[in-house]
């Protein structure tokens, strides 16, 4: 008879699978029969434990038991999934634990005050930034022609390039202003 008992919440599960086996001799013959049967019994802990004080969940040596650190090792006792659990943890926060070059130069620097990096002044003009024609050319687009019911009409475009010019003129000195509250405040 086999049985396997697990206890968690205050109660015990035991699951239970036994196979009977019995034999009869007859005359010259002996004749056996089989009979098996599976099942299990939910207990409170405490009645469990009063009906088998042996038993390794009351007794308390079905607990694994671990311990060590990363220089002295690790030891494990008890089950094994437990134990590879602990031990997965263990070599976690070992490797976690291990100082870096960077985390060396953290602790070096950690408590120091002021500024850490040198200053240098900085002469910012119009000439440190590129002004060049992103769309390339900066020629006048030429006037359109546009057929509209079988009649070809001409749109004067080249009329609004003095009003483009002024246009780009005033989104690079939006974009030099934006630049210096950038670069001023640190927004």
């Amino acid at each position: 008879r086999d049985s396997v008992t697990t206890c968690s919440g205050g109660t015990c599960t035991t699951s239970v699978d036994a196979t009977k086996t019995s034999v009869v001799a007859v005359g010259t013959g002996t004749t056996s029969t089989s009979a098996q049967s599976t099942g299990s019994s939910v207990l409170p802990q405490s009645e469990f434990c009063r009906l088998n004080p042996n038993d390794k969940a009351c007794t308390g040596t079905a607990v694994s038991k671990w311990g060590g650190s990363c220089n002295a090792g690790f030891t494990c006792e008890g089950d094994a999934v437990m134990c590879a659990t602990a031990r997965a943890v263990n070599d976690f926060n070992c490797a976690m634990s291990k100082e870096s070059s960077e985390s060396a130069l953290y602790l070096s620097e950690q408590g120091k005050s002021g500024a850490q990096v040198p200053s240098s002044t900085v002469a910012i003009s119009s000439a440190s930034f590129d002004q060049s024609d992103a769309l390339g050319g900066a020629a006048c687009i030429t006037d359109l022609e546009v057929s509209v019911m079988g009649h070809s009409i001409a749109l004067p475009m080249s009329t609004l390039c003095p009003a483009f010019l002024y246009l780009g003129n005033l989104l690079v000195a939006i974009s030099f202003l934006v630049a210096i509250r950038i670069v001023s405040k640190g927004v």
